[in-house]
């Protein structure tokens, strides 16, 4: 299959040339499309003429059909060019009638028989006297260049063999083409748009957003390779947002962003490293989890079949005493007529020790955490301006 813009035709060494005829093309040897029409010529003995297509095409057949002879008994032309669009290149050169192969050359007649002066002679890139195109004593005739089947493309690997979308593979093979052009390549039917690279035997190309894991297919002006196998990873998973943020240990957030996939299974979520367990809802654009026992402000990194999220920064907030606590209340100095503790120290139950000033605001103390047995537990209210009683889950009061 060519687009021919130009030909070329050389007159014999007699007065035996062409004078009207038509240039056609056709992808089907059915229907015929006139690519150039050409009326009133005459030649010298022989004379090369170069002719422009009124209406070239992309064609796979090339037919000229000369209706008019300069000249008597038979038609006689010693050299065809076809030119390809956009280069000086004819097309291949004959040895015989159907080599090189695919190409194959016909004619209407042929004077005396092949092989002396066969059609396939006008396209051997010779002007011998011998070496022409004769008709068997007619003064019309044709002859037509197949420039048969392209081979179609092939592949023999795409590395990596899995992928994620957005990210490039290599597909390897044969019969690319040394442009992409109007070729395409496609991943389980999702066309993956203008390739990265592109030779005959290599493609590089980026797996496009939609694609699914299924064939890969290259389609050229050949036709379609048969379908490659290949894999589409999951994305990475990425957060948008941790809400409520801050928050406090032992509380709900909600995680929000895409690729988590429909359920949890193997996935986990972290805080500052420290693993959240299991969730309490799960879905692919949002998680719903409970900040863990150990867990410090930091990163939120969501994991999907091992691909890590970018790690989304959450502050752990310190503990708040409300009321109903529970709180352990140690170290009391005094406090004044309006029961405010004047100094002091109070431990939450995730162990964190507070300082309380005058003002009855708890102060977090850096690095000091303490074990909190589960007897010690306990509310606390003040009974009076001086004492203050604690009543834990053994219902002990001191």
């Amino acid at each position: 299959m060519a687009n021919i813009t130009k030909y070329t035709i050389t007159a014999p060494e007699d007065t035996r040339d062409p004078e009207d005829w038509t240039l056609q093309g056709s992808n089907d040897d059915i229907a015929w499309d006139v690519v150039d029409t050409v009326t009133g010529q005459s030649f010298a003995t022989g004379e090369k003429k170069t002719f422009t297509c009124d209406t070239p095409g992309n064609y796979r057949y090339y037919l000229l059909d000369v209706t008019k002879l300069n000249g008597t008994l038979f038609l006689r032309i010693s050299e065809i060019e076809l030119i390809v669009a956009g280069t000086t290149d004819e097309c291949p050169t004959m040895t015989a009638a159907d080599a090189p192969i695919p190409c194959v050359v016909t004619a209407s007649t042929e004077y005396n028989g092949p092989p002396l002066y066969a059609g396939w002679h006008a396209f051997d890139d010779s002007v011998a006297p011998d070496s022409n195109w004769t008709t068997n004593f007619v003064t019309t005739g044709w002859i037509k260049f197949d420039f048969g089947e392209e081979p179609g493309p092939t592949i023999t690997s795409i590395t990596p063999d899995s992928e994620q979308v957005g990210d490039p593979v290599t597909i390897a093979g044969t019969g690319y083409g040394a442009a992409q052009g109007a070729s395409t390549v496609t991943f389980n039917g999702v066309d993956a748009g203008v390739a990265t690279a592109w030779s005959d035997t290599e493609i590089t190309i980026d797996v496009p957003a939609g694609a699914t894991t299924g064939d890969v297919i290259v389609t050229t002006t050949g036709g379609a390779s048969p379908g490659f196998p290949f894999t589409v990873l999951p994305s990475a998973p990425t957060i948008v947002s941790v809400l409520p943020d801050p928050e406090q240990v032992g509380n709900n957030v909600t995680i929000t962003g895409a690729d988590y996939g429909a359920v949890q299974g193997a996935s986990t979520v972290t805080f500052n490293g420290t693993n959240a367990g299991v969730a309490v809802s799960w879905s692919d654009t949002s998680i719903v989890i409970e900040i863990p026992l150990g867990a410090s402000t930091g990163n939120v990194i969501v994991t999907v079949g091992g691909d890590p999220s970018a790690g989304y920064p959450f502050t752990v907030a310190s503990p708040v005493p409300t009321p109903g606590g529970p709180w352990i209340v140690s170290g009391w100095d005094s406090t004044d007529a309006a029961g405010t503790p004047q100094s002091g120290r109070i431990v939450g139950e995730d162990g964190q020790v507070y300082n309380i000033n005058a003002s009855g605001v708890l102060i977090p103390i850096a690095g000091m955490i303490v074990p909190v047995p589960v007897h010690a537990m306990g509310r606390f209210k003040r009974e009076d301006s001086t004492n203050i009683n604690v009543a834990d889950n053994l219902e002990r009061t001191e």
